[in-house]
């Protein structure tokens, strides 16, 4: 009967040793090999895609829901009062920049 230091010695392994025999050459890990480039592009992809949380709530009216939290999403008071029975302006509503107006000097006839 061996030994148990003599049992023991067949799983000890050196630091650069893999775990099972033809580790590097599975299947699998040639799959992770090429995935990761492709995994890693994607998540680079979605952190730039660009975005602005104003844009969702950037409506003039807010309704207030039965928990108290307001509904920013009205174009009218009107609309506003149509889904709640409270509704308030919007204290974050920032309007579109309207069209630029040019301003030219008036000219001015010698008389």
């Amino acid at each position: 009967m061996p030994s148990a230091a003599e049992t023991n010695a067949d799983c000890i392994r050196s630091a650069g040793e893999n775990v099972a025999p033809g580790f590097d050459s599975m299947p699998w890990r040639l799959a992770v090999r090429k995935m990761t480039p492709a995994v890693l592009a994607m998540v680079a992809a979605t952190l730039l895609i660009p975005t602005s949380p104003a844009d969702a709530q950037n409506y003039p009216w807010c309704a207030q829901r039965g928990d108290g939290g307001p509904t920013c999403g009205f174009v009218s008071y009107e609309q506003c009062m149509a889904s709640s029975r409270w509704c308030n302006p919007n204290p974050m509503y920032q309007p579109p920049p309207g069209p630029v107006q040019l301003h030219r000097g008036t000219r001015r006839t010698g008389g």
